[in-house]
C-alpha cells in the first residue's frame, strides 16, 4: 500500500450529467463520513459506509471521478489517499496472495483515517482456472468482504474501487458497496463539449456546435479518453495544424 502523492491529484473537468452526479454523490458520502454529528445508528441500519464501486467501459472517466473525490477529501478534510495495486498483491505462490492482501488491508485499518483506492479491483476475484486457484479466489473474496463489513461511517475510512468487468464480480461483494455506479459511454453532445475544451486548450477555435464535429471522428472515438489520446498524439507529433481539417466539418 502506497500513499498517493497529492501532486498527482489534479482535478479533471468532468463532462456529462452522469459523471457530475456521481462525483457529487461521492462528495456527499465523504462529507457524511467526516461529519461527527451524523446519526451512526441510522447509517448502520441502512448499511451506509464509505464504500464506492465505479464500473463501466475503459476510458469512461471512472479513475478521473475517483481522483477528483480524493482531491476533494484532501483539500476539505486533509484526508490522505492510499493505493493498492493488484499486480503487487497477486503472486503465483498458493496462499501468498491472500496473505499479501490481508497485510495491506490491515495496514490501512491501523490508520486513523484515509481513502483506499483500488483500480481494477476485479483482478483479485476473477480469471482463475484451476481448483486451487478457485479456492484462493474464495479466500481473497472473503478477505475483502470482511474488510468492507468492518468499515463503518464512524471510522472515517473510505474504499473506492474501479472495474471494467462488473458482471464478472461476485454479487455478494457488489452489494456491499454503498455507492455502486456505472459510468457508460458519453453522448454525442458530451463528446462535442469535450472536443470544444480540447480545441480551446491548444489555442484553436472552440466555437463548435453539434454540427461542427465530424460524425466519423465522433464514431471512431467512443470515450473522452480516446479523444484526449487523439489530441495528445497530435501535440507530440507537432501536427496541431492538421486537427481542424481532420475533425471540423467545413
Amino acid at each position: 500500500m502506497n500513499r498517493i502523492d497529492e501532486s498527482t491529484l489534479k482535478e479533471t473537468r468532468l463532462i456529462g450529467a452522469k459523471c457530475l452526479s456521481v462525483e457529487k454523490k461521492i462528495e456527499n458520502l465523504i462529507d457524511t463520513i467526516e461529519n461527527d454529528s451524523k446519526d451512526i445508528k441510522m447509517f448502520n441500519f441502512f448499511d451506509i459506509k464509505g464504500t464506492v464501486l465505479l464500473h463501466g467501459i475503459a476510458g469512461g472517466g471512472k479513475t478521473s471521478i475517483a481522483k477528483n473525490a480524493m482531491l476533494y477529501a484532501l483539500n476539505k478534510y486533509g484526508l490522505e489517499a492510499y493505493l493498492i495495486k493488484p499486480s503487487e498483491i497477486i503472486t503465483s505462490g498458493l496462499g501468498e496472495s491472500v496473505k499479501n492482501l490481508a497485510d495491506e488491508l490491515q495496514r490501512f485499518e491501523k490508520l486513523d483515517e484515509g481513502i483506499l483506492f483500488i483500480d481494477e479491483i476485479d483482478k483479485f476475484f476473477i480469471n482463475r482456472t484451476t481448483q486451487d486457484e478457485l479456492s484462493e479466489l474464495k479466500r481473497l473474496l472473503i478477505e475483502m468482504m470482511n474488510f468492507i463489513d468492518n468499515l463503518s461511517v464512524d471510522k472515517k475510512k473510505i474504499l473506492i474501487g474501479c472495474t471494467n468487468v462488473y458482471r464478472q464480480m461476485d454479487d455478494a461483494l457488489k452489494r456491499r458497496f454503498s455507492i455502486c455506479e456505472e459510468i457508460g459511454k458519453p453522448s454525442k453532445n458530451e463528446k462535442i463539449e469535450f472536443c470544444r475544451i480540447c480545441l480551446h486548450t491548444i489555442g484553436l477555435t472552440d466555437e463548435v456546435d453539434e454540427n461542427s464535429i465530424s460524425d466519423t471522428f465522433l464514431s471512431e472515438h467512443e470515450t473522452m479518453d480516446s479523444i484526449k489520446s487523439y489530441f495528445r498524439n497530435k501535440i507530440i507529433m507537432n501536427q496541431i495544424d492538421s486537427i481542424n481539417n481532420e475533425i471540423i466539418v467545413h
